[in-house]
């Protein structure tokens, strides 16, 4: 690689860490030194303006703040469809550019911070799919939902209790006293420190347990029946038996999924759901950190690198699993 082409990566690089700089709570304080950068050289202004472009095309612009105003550099130097035309600085070389590289593979930006780890709410909440998206409750559990599908909450001290109205979700119950009950078609599946899915469709209810304890039943007059980790069972008229579930049974799930300041244990917990090396991290306070951006959740190993270079941090790995921690 040449010269020039090391310098247009480093300023890749500087941009997405400034456009996440600039996105976070030290925002104030880093302004000067932001415009400082920006205004000294026209390529700084050009891979920013680079980074704001696809980070607007892939979250649709979506509650974007105000970022500083353009200098006359910047309005002059992208090209006219903001993406595509003039050679980028924005793009994948090696892991001194990882950030680059997670743009231009469509993992567009990342935030960090200790925002609200999610929606603390009790009472019933329903959440509507549209793309495949991460919903957290407010009793820890997640919901990866499905396109097209429907999800009403009842949450609060006493009921733990989800319902899967239509459509497809994998749920992700956390560990607690209390069990989480999910109720699909008059069904029962009741579930702790698990992962299942659970679709509808003409057949009946398809649920797959993924990892843990999950039991099954016809409705709450009907005895539960077990369902191991690897199992999936048909509630149709009546209760089918287990069987073991195919490799497509996880097919629905896309390999990248999109994130809105959403926490790194919340991150951590989807992407081990698909059974590669566990990906950990150190101390549990950093799993409040929060990302934003898309990322290709079923690979742990790089999805770790990506986020070591998006927060700082560094990667170490061993037989068992791989850890995120601070140098």
């Amino acid at each position: 690689m040449s010269e020039p082409d090391d310098r247009d990566d480093a300023i890749g690089t500087e941009a997405s860490h400034w456009f996440a700089t600039m996105r976070g709570p030290d925002a104030d304080a880093e302004r000067f030194a932001f415009e400082t950068w920006r205004d000294s050289d026209p390529r700084h202004a050009r891979a920013y303006a680079e980074v704001e472009a696809l980070f607007a095309v892939a979250q649709g612009a979506r509650r974007t703040p105000p970022q500083p105003a353009p200098t006359v550099q910047q309005q002059h130097s992208a090209p006219p469809s903001r993406v595509a035309g003039a050679r980028r600085l924005v793009r994948p070389v090696g892991i001194a550019a990882a950030l680059a590289a997670t743009i231009a593979l469509g993992s567009i930006a990342f935030t960090s911070g200790n925002r609200p780890a999610g929606p603390d709410r009790t009472g019933p909440l329903a959440v509507e799919g549209g793309p495949p998206h991460l919903q957290r409750f407010g009793d820890g559990t997640l919901v990866l939902l499905g396109a097209a599908s429907l999800v009403t909450a009842n949450l609060d001290d006493v009921v733990h209790q989800l319902k899967i109205e239509s459509g497809r979700a994998r749920f992700y119950i956390a560990a607690s006293p209390e069990p989480v009950l999910i109720l699909a078609n008059g069904h029962h599946v009741t579930a702790r420190d698990a992962i299942v899915d659970v679709a509808i469709d003409g057949e009946g209810v398809h649920v797959t347990a993924i990892a843990g304890s999950v039991d099954v039943a016809g409705d709450a007059s009907d005895a539960p029946q077990p369902l191991r980790a690897g199992q999936m069972m048909l509630l149709g008229h009546e209760v089918g038996e287990p069987v073991t579930a195919p490799q497509s049974a996880s097919d629905w799930l896309p390999a990248r999924l999109s994130f809105d300041a959403t926490p790194l244990a919340d991150v951590a917990a989807v992407a081990n759901g698909f059974g590669g090396k566990p990906l950990r991290f150190t101390p549990e306070a950093l799993g409040r950190a929060g990302l934003t951006g898309t990322f290709d959740v079923r690979d742990t190993a790089a999805l770790s690198r990506k986020i070591a270079a998006a927060l700082a941090l560094r990667v170490s790995e061993d037989k068992d699993a791989i850890t995120l921690h601070r140098p």
